[in-house]
């Protein structure tokens, strides 16, 4: 948290000293009590020269990350997404025992569920994808005076599987969780077309982070 980090670092503390009301939402505040400090001196010109560039790269990266907020609030602001009932229960039904298991075997299930191959080991799930297409015209939530439809979601999903906020995951709270995962997920789809209508996907640096992501992929894949 920003806050916290410019109370501790922003200034000389000494010992036994009460850091604080610190604000870090609108419902919470902290107090931290300083027990005492690790002092590391830069020695050499060189251990200087990293605590700069290292500060320098911090500042930059926390700034970033305020711009980019900024940047997906303008994105979004005035969308509001709305899900509709029977379509959403039925999804979450569908989805929830695939959050109950490992990460290793999340990846199995959804290459079983979405992709064109089925693996052997997914006998129990093999008729989420049917009955997912049995109302796959369905729809599933509107936002921004568009419907996304089932088959929307689940093919959306192939390039972008859902990333959940939390790995506290159980029954009282999926359908929380999966709509978050949902929300968050359309974000990102939004962003990704800015992104395309800027043109990002033609500059040098993104080409080549594509490649090296496209190369491991590949090197995993065949791998296995």
């Amino acid at each position: 948290n920003d806050m916290v980090l410019d109370s501790l670092f922003s200034r000389p503390l000494r010992k036994n000293q009460i850091v604080g009301p610190i604000k870090i939402d609108n419902k919470q505040y902290l107090f931290i009590k300083v027990e005492g400090s690790i002092i590391s001196p830069a020695i050499t010109e060189l251990q200087a020269q990293e605590r700069w560039q290292n500060i320098k790269d911090e500042l930059t990266q926390r700034e970033a990350t305020k711009q980019f907020d900024k940047f997906v609030y303008n994105v979004m602001k005035g969308k509001k997404l709305e899900f509709i009932g029977d379509s959403f229960y039925k999804i979450s039904d569908l989805l929830e025992p695939i959050y109950n298991i490992t990460d290793e075997d999340k990846e199995k299930h959804f290459n079983g569920i979405f992709g064109k191959k089925k693996e052997n080991d997914l006998e129990k799930y093999r008729d989420i994808r049917s009955r997912m297409e049995a109302f796959s015209q369905d729809p599933l939530f509107t936002i921004d005076n568009d419907t996304w439809t089932v088959k929307d979601f689940a093919d959306e999903l192939l390039a972008h599987p859902l990333v959940f906020r939390t790995t506290n995951i159980n029954k009282n709270n999926f359908r929380q969780q999966l709509k978050f995962a949902i929300v968050d997920m359309v974000r990102d789809h939004y962003l990704n077309r800015v992104a395309y209508e800027r043109g990002y996907d033609k500059i040098n640096t993104i080409k080549r982070n594509v490649n090296i992501w496209r190369d491991n992929i590949n090197y995993h894949y065949y791998r296995s």
